[in-house]
């Protein structure tokens, strides 16, 4: 499933259309608004024009909205109020994630999304996605991606903890073997290392991504 951005452009508003993909964006899939909202073309734009209006209305200092529904930050919200990123860069970029409850496919009640923007530059809409707001819409991208790579890295640590690989994280010092491919290794030997590799070579999405 995908999302919604827009942009501001002097007194006007740049934003996808109802209905469009995001990564086969066209430029009949840009429409134009008021910051009103207020159409000012021929076309059906995105049900959650409402809350990129607000934002532009409420903080003058932010020209680009992006919202996603990612999964690994839908599925981490689903049990959580907070992310905390225990990854120093993404400490650093990402602060404290803070989520708003959602009920709604479209959010209808903006007032306390944009409460938690005017501290964080992204928020998390449970049951919904993320909203990330910056200068540009590569500072917003930055912030989607960040918080769904850090999401996913703090789940590999649980699995790994779970799963008895690291029994004494932080500051590991017997970990002898981790499972691949329902085998196990001596922890960075080089079977374990061309076994990983084959099972990255393997992967149809990494293929289709180019990695």
């Amino acid at each position: 499933l995908n999302g919604n951005i827009s942009a501001r452009a002097d007194n006007e508003i740049l934003m996808t259309a109802h209905g469009t993909c995001l990564r086969l964006l066209q430029e009949k899939d840009i429409l134009r608004l008021d910051l009103n909202g207020h159409l000012l073309e021929k076309g059906d734009v995105s049900t959650e024009k409402l809350m990129h209006t607000d934002v532009y209305k409420n903080l003058p200092s932010v020209n680009a909205v992006i919202h996603t529904h990612t999964s690994y930050t839908n599925g981490f919200f689903l049990g959580a109020d907070t992310f905390r990123s225990e990854i120093l860069e993404s400490k650093i970029c990402l602060g404290e994630v803070k989520s708003i409850d959602q009920n709604t496919p479209s959010v209808t009640d903006t007032a306390p999304v944009i409460a938690l923007l005017k501290n964080n530059n992204i928020v998390a809409l449970r049951r919904h996605g993320a909203l990330a707001v910056g200068k540009t819409l590569m500072d917003c991208f930055v912030l989607i991606q960040g918080l769904e790579e850090a999401i996913k890295t703090d789940f590999i640590s649980r699995a790994y903890k779970a799963h008895g690989f690291a029994e004494s994280l932080p500051g590991v010092k017997n970990v002898s073997s981790v499972p691949a491919a329902g085998k196990k290794f001596k922890l960075f030997s080089r079977e374990q290392i061309d076994a990983i590799v084959r099972m990255v070579n393997s992967d149809e999405k990494l293929a289709e991504l180019g990695a």
